[in-house]
């Protein structure tokens, strides 16, 4: 299949890390900022690929639309939705969140977003994706899922030889509501523990310096720990994926859609006192969580294999393609205003 030309935006890091893995050429707006007050590719969090290019200005992504040079684009919020809409470019829409977590329980909101990017999807023939199979449903809009892929030769060298536990996630507090933090500081409670990510809300957080330093603490730490809230989230993240790559147990709140099957490849409760003894064995017996972890990586390998990401996103971009019409052109139409969604707020994946 030859390499697309894809206009995308940079509001995770980590993903389109993931993304580069495709192979196409990803030019990505790096212009905007995001709700954690962070802007630009953070080199701290993944390396850039080769594959991905830089804008740095508005103005360059807008020339290049008009101008046709895009086989497609590759929304993740309504801003970016807001950005192309001018433009005659087959257009996906992915997104990260749940319609309830975009919407955070208000009913109207959720109604008039959806109805917002169901509008869009019609009037431009767009297609609609999502990372999970339970935020597709959300949405109640027809789409394709695209689960996370996750290589395992950028990761493994478990050896958990710090009896300590991690977490990782940007914005613990201020996300509680879909993090379940609430949750996670009472299984951590007195028990030797590292959180990472950027979290300004908790001072003992700490940011990985890179992502090798974060790779080191998924080797080291003895056992990964999760309490992603099932009303608005899947049963893990991409850091507890990733975790579970290294080779590294995890011990996590119940949620019907976790990968972890309760005393396998980890350990699953709704019980916070339960998770909390978990940990503690874990903790205590290193073999037990080597043993445990080994089986957490093959889950990965089965359920979120690169390979498969891989070959779900050729099969979006061909069906955007082909829905479209074929690759878009130069029109533009700087009169084509959409109220709600050109004027809509920043919405960041998770």
């Amino acid at each position: 299949m030859a390499a697309y030309r894809i206009l995308t935006f940079n509001w995770h890091d980590p993903y389109l890390h993931m993304l580069a893995k495709t192979g196409h050429g990803l030019e990505v707006g790096d212009w905007m900022g995001r709700a954690d007050g962070t802007r630009g590719w953070d080199l701290q969090k993944r390396p850039k690929p080769q594959n991905v290019n830089l804008l740095e200005n508005p103005r360059d992504a807008a020339d290049l639309l008009s101008s046709g040079a895009y086989d497609l684009a590759l929304c993740h919020t309504l801003q970016d939705l807001s950005f192309v809409a001018p433009f005659d470019v087959p257009t996906v829409f992915l997104t990260h969140n749940s319609l309830r977590n975009d919407g955070v329980d208000d009913h109207k909101r959720m109604a008039k977003f959806r109805d917002e990017v169901e509008g869009y999807l019609t009037d431009r023939k767009a297609t609609f994706a999502a990372i999970s199979q339970m935020k597709l449903d959300s949405w109640q809009l027809d789409g394709h899922v695209v689960l996370p892929g996750i290589d395992l030769e950028d990761y493994g060298g478990y050896t958990g030889d710090d009896a300590s536990a991690l977490s990782v996630g940007n914005l613990f507090v201020e996300r509680d509501f879909m993090l379940g933090y609430r949750y996670l500081s009472q299984i951590l409670d007195g028990l030797p523990h590292r959180l990472v990510g950027e979290n300004p809300g908790l001072p003992h957080a700490q940011k990985a310096g890179s992502w090798e330093d974060l790779k080191q603490a998924y080797r080291g730490c003895r056992a990964y720990v999760n309490a992603t809230v099932e009303a608005f989230e899947d049963g893990y993240n991409l850091g507890m994926l990733e975790a579970m790559a290294t080779g590294m147990p995890v011990v996590t709140y119940a949620n019907r859609t976790s990968p972890v099957v309760d005393g396998e490849n980890g350990y699953l409760s709704d019980d916070v006192d339960v998770l909390r003894q978990r940990v503690e064995t874990l903790l205590a017996d290193p073999d037990r969580a080597r043993v445990m972890g080994e089986a957490a990586r093959r889950t990965v390998a089965e359920s979120f294999s690169v390979k498969q990401f891989v070959a779900t996103w050729n099969q979006v971009f061909e069906a955007c393609l082909t829905k479209a019409g074929g690759k878009g052109g130069s029109r533009m139409d700087t009169s084509k205003h959409r109220p709600g969604v050109d004027d809509a707020p920043e919405l960041c994946p998770d």
